[in-house]
């Protein structure tokens, strides 16, 4: 199930570049902003819903992911850095 999980997120997201083989996590990395930034509000929008349940760990507000959170720099800390956008 995880290598169909994350095929289908690689299709979801789009991700620049994808560091898997932990157990629980996957890394996905965006050189553009604001597909990061677009993939991450999408995450978290879908993951709020669980929030309103008071036994939420039985709920799955996207399919395969149960978190979400910034590995490195934020949008706004780039943006403010001017790397709106990383070449490779």
């Amino acid at each position: 199930w995880q290598q169909e999980a994350i095929r289908l997120l690689k299709l979801e997201f789009a991700p620049t570049e994808v560091i898997d083989g932990f157990e629980w996590h996957l890394i996905m990395r965006f050189d553009d902003l604001m597909r990061c930034e677009a993939s991450f509000n999408k995450l978290k929008t879908a993951l709020q819903r669980c929030e309103k349940f008071e036994d939420s760990a039985d709920c799955r507000g996207h399919k395969w992911v149960k978190a979400a959170e910034y590995v490195g720099d934020d949008p706004a800390t780039r943006r403010a850095s001017g790397e709106g956008h990383r070449k490779v």
